[in-house]
């Protein structure tokens, strides 16, 4: 082991570059060319360093992309994506660079030094043997920053053949290793309405806006509710004190786990004047991002705690901006 380690230290250099090249080849979830432009780049290194590579052609998605080392007759599965959050153009204020011992550009944490991991150990190990005591199977999906709806089956037919699945996403700050993850849900709700004259007659009618903003508040309200009430999420009452409830770290004030709500987008068709009577919103729910809504802080506060003179004052400057 002291051996591989002292030989990755000894391409550091390879790997700076790697991850370099990987992460101005920009490639956000929703982009296919560019994507595939990344796809590609990626793809001929693997083929470089002697992989077997696949690629798994998608229409509205980039293209997936399977790299297998060895012939072994059982394999370990090593996952991860090169899909990110930024866009096209990000380069521009988040340049790639190093500084300081850090690297810095969109997609260098998230997780394309991962991936540059993942395939210096696999040319280490294949360099130093000539037969690998088991295939190595890479895969590199393309949405998983939006739920890895078109890689869902190859990360589930792959993961049912292997020994092992290793997930290179970054560690936790501090350096903690992540060891399990959550999934999402997508939620698609459409609400019908009563059309009426907005001035003359707005009693005769149902906005079905206002009734969609009402069901996306109450189902935010009740999906935390829900998690609450079965403790995968507790609050400590001890300030700053850390604790570990069923895998799940938090503390007072972050309330880690609580879901991130997001609407992801609202449509409806309507005149100026009318009370709306459709409209139709779709909304994420992903429980991978320790973020929660200003909405769930205020619930939180009202359900949990015995509130005083500073709770009540820091409880109305936060309904404020929820109102807001």
């Amino acid at each position: 082991m002291q051996s591989l380690l002292a030989a990755a230290e000894a391409h550091r250099d390879w790997i700076e570059r790697l991850i370099e090249d990987l992460v101005r080849l920009e490639s956000p979830s929703t982009d296919k060319p560019a994507l595939d432009r990344c796809g590609r780049e990626l793809a001929d290194r693997l083929e470089t360093l002697g992989a077997r590579v696949t690629k798994y052609p998608q229409q509205s998605a980039g293209d997936h992309v399977r790299a297998e080392f060895g012939d072994g007759g059982s394999q370990v599965l090593v996952l991860g994506h090169f899909d990110t959050v930024w866009p096209v153009g990000e380069l521009a204020r988040m340049p790639c660079e190093r500084r300081d011992g850090r690297m810095t550009g969109p997609g260098v944490f998230d997780m394309k030094a991962g991936i540059a991991i993942a395939m210096l150990a696999a040319r280490l190990l294949t360099e130093r043997s000539a037969r690998l005591p088991c295939r190595i199977v890479m895969l590199w999906t393309t949405d998983e920053e939006i739920g890895s709806g078109t890689s869902r089956a190859a990360i589930e037919a792959e993961a049912r053949t292997s020994r092992a699945v290793l997930v290179l996403e970054p560690a936790l700050p501090g350096g903690a290793l992540k060891t399990a993850r959550k999934g999402c849900g997508e939620f698609h709700l459409t609400v019908e309405g009563v059309t009426a004259h907005a001035g003359l007659d707005p009693g005769k009618g149902a906005s079905a806006i206002h009734e969609l903003a009402d069901q996306i508040g109450i189902g935010a309200f009740g999906f935390a509710l829900m998690r609450f009430k079965i403790g995968e999420n507790v609050l400590d009452p001890v300030d700053g004190e850390q604790h570990e409830r069923d895998g799940v770290a938090g503390d007072r004030h972050a309330v880690a786990e609580f879901p991130h709500q997001r609407l992801g987008g609202m449509r409806q068709g309507f005149e100026p004047r009318q009370v709306q009577e459709s409209a139709g919103a779709f909304d994420r729910v992903d429980e991978t991002e320790d973020v929660i809504e200003d909405v769930l802080v205020v619930w939180v506060l009202l359900e949990t705690h015995e509130l005083n003179v500073d709770d009540v004052e820091a409880l109305v400057r936060l309904s404020h901006k929820v109102a807001q």
